[in-house]
């Protein structure tokens, strides 16, 4: 993978947008960078619709689906090549206990799909819901911030390799969409209603059981 070098870092700040319907995130710098609306129930919408740019008026280049009545879940992105057309990623559930998700990928010049795995994390990023997502040699390539400093519904993305846009933008996507449905299902749970962490990212077959550190 000679042509994805490391670089220095890549970060996004997560906030709420307004009524907590939206999430808004920017670069460090205060930029708008992406704008996502989410929806609860609603019919022919997707949990999250990701935008590119600072609101919903801006060209959508993604979306989330949660299996409401599994722990199941679809990532979309929108396919420049075919006009309406959208690339879908299944993202089914594989783990029960823990927080251990994995997504892969196929690399530009490459046959073989790659696979990393978010998981929760105490001794990466700070707050109490803090992810970090790994490689198959278990090299921390990013980390989500949540929980503690911040509410665990806003966060902050560090990305540790530069893999290309769309990489970064599944990185950002799956990170931020994992939240949600953690969320969702903290608040179900609280509330007394059945539920589970919903499952993220497996392009394929990944994904297994794992304690975060």
């Amino acid at each position: 993978m000679s042509a994805y070098a490391p670089q220095s870092g890549v970060r996004f700040i997560v906030s709420h947008g307004v009524f907590q319907h939206a999430y808004d995130i920017c670069n460090p710098t205060g930029q708008a960078e992406f704008h996502v609306d989410v929806s609860h129930w609603t019919p022919g919408k997707a949990d999250m619709t990701f935008h590119k740019g600072a609101d919903s008026s801006h060209p959508i280049i993604g979306i989330a689906e949660f299996q409401h009545l599994s722990k199941d879940a679809e990532l979309g992105l929108v396919d420049p090549s075919r006009p309406g057309g959208m690339e879908r990623i299944p993202l089914p559930c594989d783990t029960f206990m823990t927080v251990q998700y994995a997504f892969q990928v196929i690399f530009p010049g490459e046959h073989h799909r790659r696979t990393y795995t978010w998981k929760r994390t105490r001794s990466h990023g700070f707050g109490s819901q803090a992810l970090k997502l790994v490689d198959e040699t278990g090299r921390v390539i990013a980390v989500y911030s949540a929980g503690g400093g911040l509410t665990s519904r806003t966060g902050q993305m560090d990305l540790y390799v530069n893999y290309g846009e769309k990489f970064q933008l599944i990185a950002l996507m799956s990170g931020l969409a994992l939240q949600e449905k953690l969320h969702r299902s903290r608040k179900h749970g609280a509330a007394g209603v059945a539920g589970g962490s919903g499952g993220l990212f497996t392009a394929g077959a990944a994904g297994a059981a794992g304690a975060g550190s």
